[in-house]
C-alpha cells in the first residue's frame, strides 16, 4: 500500500487487510436477532422467492438457500449529521458500520458450502492445488490490491464471495477495513462510481459516503464482472488507494470463458508510470471443480439437512453407475440439480448403466421439478386467493401451467440479450418502465404476476434476475429450440418440425443476434443436436439457405458453430458458396470439403482440419488460423510458420554461421538464436527485430532463467556467461575448469545452473554467487544431455559411455546409475511430474526408469535403428522418439506400450517436441518439420523451407510460436495472436 493510498488529516486510516488492537465487536445470535428485531427495515429484497424455496421440495430449495440475495437496503440511519460532525466524531461511523454489520450476518443463509479450491492460474496443473480461503487470506493481510478470482460457470463463485464476507464480517474489529460485496450486473456505473453506488443502493446519505471515502478502507467483493460485461479496468477506473480516492483491496470473480488470452491488463493495478502496471500488486486463482472426496461431503451435509429416503451410499452409488455423471456433477450448480433429479431417474424403466446423462438434461428435470412443486403450492393455496386470482390461475392450469411458465422465462430471457445484451439483471420501476420491454414481465397483472412468481426469479426492490446465469442462458437456449416434456428422465425424445416453423427466416430466433461467443448457450444446443434429430437437421437446412439467401449468414454461423460443437463432421462436404460470417469452427473436421466461393469472413478455423480443402475465390478477410511454428536449420536460418496455414511471415538471417540452440524466453516474447561464430542474439518476436547480440565464443547450448530476466549460455571454451535479457549486458563471465561445454541447464528454481562437458564433467553454478561448486566427475564419455526435475531436488545425465545417472542437487552425490543401455545414450528427459525418467540411445531403445529406483522399468524397442531424441507429454502419460532411419513412435509412459507410428524414414528423426497443450508433436528430419495431432498420429502439416539440416526445435511456453535451428542462416517468423500472414522480413546481423 503506497503513502498517498491514505489522508494524514484522518482520525484513523488503517491499512486494506491489517486488523487494529481495536478490540473485536462481538455479537451473540440472540443479541443479534434481537436488535435487527428493533430495528425498522424497508428491506424488501426476495421475499417472494424465498417463500416460494420454503414449499419447494427440500432437494432443490436447500440448494439455493444461500444464494438468492442481492444485497439487502441498509437499516435506515439518521442522516441530519453533516460530513464535519461525521469525520470529526468518528463513534458515529462505527454505529453506522455496526448496523450495516448486524443487517449482512442475519442475511446471510447458505445451507450447504464446501470450501473450494483452487489453483494458481489456468494453465496450471491439478496437482497445484490449494485451499481457496488461504490463499484469499494471505492476499487479505499482504501488499496485494487486486486479487482475480477465475471459475467456470456455476463453479461457486458467487457461493464463495457471499462466505467471504460473511467471514470478514464475522472478524471484523472496530474501526477495521469493511468488507462489501458488491453485485456489478446491480450496478449502473461500476467502471466510475463503484463503492458510492453500492452505498447509496444501500440508502448510505451522501454526506455518510464521503466521511466514509476519507477515512475508512475496504475491502471490495466484486460479484460478475462477465455477468456486466465489463472490460474496464475497475481499480483504474476507480481510481482506487490513489490520494483523496477510496482507499481498499479489490477481489473481483469472472467467468473463465468470458476473458480472452490477454486478460491480466484488466485487472493489474497501474504503476508508477501512466502507461506501466504493478503486477506486484496483482494476484489470481482460479477455482478448480470438485473433487470426488468433495463431493461426497456435498452429499453427506446435503441429506443432513432433513429426513429424506435416501442415505448418502445411494446418492453416490447413482452418481457414479450413472455414465458420465460423476464428471458433470464436479460442477457444484449441477451437482445441486443432479441432487434433486436422481430420485425420479432411478425410479425410471432405464437401467441406471445405460443413462446418458447431459447438462442440458439436468437443467430439463431441475425446470419440470421446480415448476411441478410450485404448481402444487398453488393449488394448495386455494383457500388464500381471491376470486379473480383462482380464476386466473385455473385458466392457466386449463392452457398448462408448465408450458406458460416455461414460455414466460424463455420470453424474458431472450428480452434480455436484445434488449441489453445479455446483462441479467433487471431494474424495472412502474413509473418509468411503463412504456418499456420490462412493462411485459414485471407488471402487477394477475396473470404476470402468476407466472413470475412460479418463474426462477428472484427480486431485491427494484432489481429482477434469474437465480443464476446459466438458467438465464438454459432458457435463452430455449428460444431457439424448445424444451420437450419429460416423461422418463434423461430419455431421448422427437421433435415434430413443426416446432420450428416459422413465416421467414428473419422471423427466426438464430437470426436476432451472434450467439458465436455465448459458450454456454452454444454448448446447451449441441447438446440438443445430439438428441434431437430434427433440430440437427434444421441447422444443416440453414446453411443450405445461406448459398442462395443472403439473409440466412446470420442463422447459418450460429448454426454451423453449434453443430462444430456437436462433434459434427464436414470431411468432403459440399459447402461452395456457404455464408458463414464470424462462425467458430475451432477444432472442426473440414478434410477435403469443398468452400469455394464460400463467405468465411472473421471466421475462426484456428486448429480446424483443412487438409485438400479448396478455399478457392472463397472470401477470407480476417480469417483466424491459429498457431505457429518457429524452425531452423544447420545452415543459417530460424523461421516462425503459422501451424495451421503452413505460411511464413519472418526470416530472421545472420551471416556466415550455423543455429546450434535455439531457446523461448518463458513469457515467449524473445528468442534467442545461437550460433558457432560467437555470439547469441536475441530477437523481439513482435518487431522482428534484432535487440541485442551477445558475444559469446561459439555456442552449444542457451538456457534462460525462470523468470526470464538472464540467459546463460554455454560452448567451446567451457565458459559459462549470463546476460541480462533487457539490457544485454554481461551479468557474469563464469571460468570453467574444463573446455567445451556441450549442454547447458537453469534450475526450475533459479538457484542453479548446470553443465555438461564433453569430457564427461559436470559442473554445478550458483546464481546468486556465480560460485562453482566442487569438481564432480560425472561420466567417462561426453556428456549428451543434461536435465533437473521439475522440482530442481534432481539432475539427470546421459552420456556416450551408455549410461544414464540420477544426481542430488544440492550434494553432487550420485543417487542412482541406471546402466541398460548397450550403446551410446543420446537423450535423457524427465516426466512432468519427476518420478520418471527416459531416456533413448544408439542401441535402438527407448528406456523408462524409475526416479527413485536402481531398476529399469519399461523396455521399448526400436524397430529398426538408433533413437535420437525422447520427449514427454505435458501430462506425462505419453512418450514420442525419433530414430535415425525417420521413425517417429509413440507410447504409453506409464507401461511402456507402444501406441502408434507416426512415420517411417527416409531422413533422420533429430529432433521431437510436444506443444505445451499436448495437442501437437512437431518433428525434425533432414531440412523438414512436420506438424502431427498427438492423439490420432495424423499429419498436419510440412514444412520444407529450409535448404540445410535442422538441429534444433522448441516450442513457445504460450504455444503460439515454435523455434527450429538450422545450417542455412535464416530465421522465419509469423505473427501469433492475429494468425494473419505478414509480411516476409529478412534481417542479417554480422558479428564483430
Amino acid at each position: 500500500m503506497t503513502s498517498s493510498s491514505h489522508q494524514d488529516n484522518s482520525p484513523y486510516t488503517p491499512e486494506p487487510g491489517k486488523v487494529t488492537d481495536k478490540g473485536i465487536c462481538t455479537i451473540t445470535q440472540p443479541e443479534l436477532s434481537a436488535k435487527v428485531a428493533r430495528l425498522p427495515s424497508t428491506s424488501s429484497n426476495i421475499s417472494k422467492a424465498l417463500e416460494r424455496t420454503q414449499h419447494f421440495d427440500a432437494e432443490l430449495s436447500a440448494s439455493f438457500s444461500g444464494s438468492l440475495s442481492l444485497g439487502s437496503p441498509l437499516i435506515p440511519l439518521p442522516v441530519t449529521f453533516s460530513q464535519a460532525e461525521y469525520t470529526q466524531d468518528p463513534p458515529i461511523l462505527e454505529d453506522v458500520v455496526t448496523s450495516l454489520r448486524m443487517q449482512r450476518l442475519a442475511d446471510y443463509k447458505q445451507a450447504v458450502y464446501i470450501p473450494p479450491s483452487a489453483k494458481p492460474s489456468l494453465q496450471a496443473k491439478d496437482d497445484t492445488l490449494f485451499p481457496l480461503m488461504e490463499k484469499v487470506e494471505d492476499f487479505l493481510a499482504g501488499d496485494g490490491q487486486v486479487m482475480l478470482v477465475l471459475g467456470d460457470s456455476g463453479a461457486g463463485k458467487s457461493t464463495f464471495n457471499r462466505y467471504l464476507e460473511h467471514q470478514l464480517w464475522q472478524d471484523y474489529r472496530a474501526d477495521g477495513p469493511i468488507p462489501l460485496f458488491i453485485n456489478l450486473p446491480a450496478l449502473d456505473r461500476p467502471d466510475k462510481e463503484l463503492v458510492t453506488e453500492h452505498l447509496r443502493r444501500l440508502d448510505f446519505p451522501d454526506e455518510l459516503i464521503w466521511a466514509l471515502k476519507q477515512t475508512r478502507c475496504f475491502i471490495l467483493i466484486c460479484d460478475g464482472y462477465d455477468e456486466s460485461q465489463l472490460t474496464c479496468n475497475l481499480h483504474t477506473t476507480n481510481l482506487l488507494n490513489q490520494s483523496g480516492q477510496w482507499k481498499a483491496k479489490l477481489v473481483v470473480t469472472c467467468r473463465t470463458q468470458f476473458l480472452g488470452p490477454n486478460y491480466r491488463d484488466r485487472f493489474e493495478p497501474q504503476g508508477e508510470g501512466y502507461y506501466s502496471s504493478a503486477p506486484g500488486l496483482f494476484k489470481e486463482s482460479v477455482i478448480a471443480p470438485f473433487s470426488s472426496d468433495q463431493v461426497e461431503e456435498y452429499v453427506e451435509r446435503y441429506i443432513s439437512l432433513e429426513t429424506r429416503a435416501w442415505a448418502k451410499k445411494d446418492y453416490m452409488e447413482k452418481l457414479t453407475t450413472i455414465p458420465g455423471l460423476m464428471g458433470l456433477v464436479k460442477n457444484p450448480f449441477l451437482l445441486s440439480l443432479a441432487l434433486g433429479a436422481l430420485p425420479a431417474v432411478a425410479e425410471s424403466k432405464y437401467h441406471l448403466s445405460s443413462v446418458h446423462v447431459t447438462r442440458v438434461q439436468l437443467y430439463d428435470s431441475f425446470v419440470q421439478h421446480w415448476l411441478s412443486a410450485n404448481k402444487r403450492r398453488l393449488r394448495n393455496q386455494n383457500l388464500k386467493l381471491s376470486q379473480d386470482e383462482q380464476r386466473t390461475l385455473d385458466e392457466l392450469l386449463d392452457d398448462g401451467f408448465e408450458d406458460s411458465v416455461i414460455k414466460f422465462q424463455m420470453g424474458l430471457a431472450a428480452a434480455i440479450f436484445q434488449e441489453q445484451e445479455g446483462r441479467p439483471v433487471v431494474d424495472y420501476d412502474h413509473r418509468r418502465d411503463r412504456d418499456s420491454w420490462k412493462r411485459a414481465f414485471f407488471n402487477t397483472d394477475l396473470d404476470t404476476s402468476l407466472l413470475r412468481d412460479a418463474s426462477l426469479l428472484i427480486r431485491a426492490g427494484k432489481l429482477y434476475r434469474f437465480i443464476h446465469r446459466s438458467l438465464l442462458e438454459y432458457f435463452y437456449s430455449c428460444i431457439f429450440c424448445p424444451p420437450i416434456a419429460i416423461d422418463n428422465e434423461f430419455a431421448p425424445h422427437g421433435l415434430s418440425d413443426s416446432v420450428f416453423v416459422l413465416p421467414s427466416i428473419a422471423d427466426h430466433p438464430l437470426s436476432k443476434r451472434s450467439i458465436v461467443m455465448e459458450s454456454s448457450i452454444v454448448l446447451f444446443l449441441a447438446e440438443r443436436v445430439q438428441i434431437i434429430p430434427e433440430f440437427k437437421r434444421q441447422l444443416h437446412a440453414f446453411l443450405e439457405r445461406s448459398k442462395t439467401d443472403k439473409h440466412a449468414s446470420q442463422a447459418a454461423a450460429n448454426a454451423i458453430t453449434i453443430l462444430i460443437r456437436a462433434g459434427v463432421q464436414f470431411n468432403g462436404a459440399d459447402l461452395r458458396g456457404v455464408r458463414i460470417p464470424g462462425a467458430d469452427l475451432s477444432g472442426g473436421q473440414f478434410d477435403s470439403v469443398h468452400l469455394e466461393a464460400a463467405d468465411l469472413t472473421d471466421a475462426n478455423l484456428i486448429k480446424c482440419w483443412i487438409r485438400q480443402a479448396d478455399f478457392t475465390n472463397a472470401r477470407m478477410d480476417g480469417v483466424q488460423l491459429g498457431l505457429q511454428l518457429l524452425s531452423g536449420s544447420y545452415g543459417t536460418s530460424v523461421q516462425l510458420w503459422s501451424i495451421e496455414a503452413g505460411l511464413s511471415e519472418y526470416i530472421l538471417k545472420a551471416d556466415s554461421t550455423h543455429a546450434r540452440a535455439v531457446a523461448f524466453s518463458p513469457c515467449g516474447n524473445q528468442v534467442a538464436f545461437a550460433s558457432d561464430n560467437e555470439f547469441v542474439i536475441l530477437w523481439d518476436i513482435h518487431t522482428s527485430t534484432a535487440m541485442f547480440v551477445l558475444v559469446t565464443g561459439s555456442i552449444f547450448g542457451v538456457s534462460y532463467s525462470p523468470d526470464g530476466a538472464r540467459i546463460a549460455t554455454g560452448g567451446k571454451d567451457g565458459a559459462v556467461r549470463v546476460f541480462d535479457t533487457q539490457t544485454g549486458l554481461l551479468m557474469w563471465d563464469l571460468e570453467s575448469r574444463h573446455m567445451s561445454i556441450h549442454c547447458i541447464d537453469y534450475s526450475p528454481n533459479g538457484q542453479w545452473i548446470i553443465t555438461g562437458h564433453n569430457t564427461g564433467e559436470l559442473e554445478l553454478w550458483d546464481t546468486s554467487t556465480g560460485e562453482l561448486c566442487p569438481k564432480w566427475i560425472g561420466h567417462n564419455g561426453y556428456v549428451t544431455g543434461i536435465n533437473f526435475s521439475p522440482n530442481s531436488k534432481w539432475i539427470a545425465s546421459s552420456s556416450f559411455d551408455r549410461t544414464v545417472k540420477l544426481w542430488d542437487a544440492q550434494t553432487r552425490v550420485l543417487v542412482s546409475m541406471f546402466a541398460g543401455h548397450s550403446e551410446i545414450v543420446y537423450s535423457v528427459a524427465f516426466s512432468p511430474d519427476g518420478l520418471q525418467l527416459a531416456s533413448s540411445g544408439w542401441d535402438k531403445t527407448v528406456r523408462l526408469w524409475e526416479v527413485h529406483s536402481r531398476g529399469t522399468g519399461h523396455d521399448s524397442h526400436s524397430s529398426f535403428d538408433s533413437v535420437f531424441s525422447v520427449a514427454y507429454s505435458p501430462d506425462g502419460g505419453h512418450l514420442v522418439s525419433g530414430s535415425k532411419n525417420g521413425t517417429i513412435r509413440q507410447y504409453n509412459a506409464n507401461t511402456g506400450e507402444q501406441e502408434m507410428d507416426l512415420s517411417f524414414g527416409p531422413y533422420q528423426a533429430s529432433h521431437v517436441v510436444y506443444s505445451p497443450d499436448g495437442l501437437y508433436i512437431i518433428t525434425a528430419k533432414d531440412n523438414d518439420l512436420t506438424l502431427w495431432d498427438a492423439s490420432t498420429g495424423l499429419l498436419i502439416l510440412t514444412f520444407s523451407s529450409h535448404t540445410d539440416i535442422i538441429n534444433t526445435v522448441a516450442f513457445s511456453p504460450c504455444g503460439y510460436w515454435i523455434a527450429a535451428g538450422s545450417n542455412d542462416m535464416t530465421i522465419v517468423l509469423w505473427e501469433v495472436e492475429s494468425g494473419e500472414q505478414s509480411p516476409c522480413h529478412s534481417h542479417r546481423v554480422v558479428a564483430t
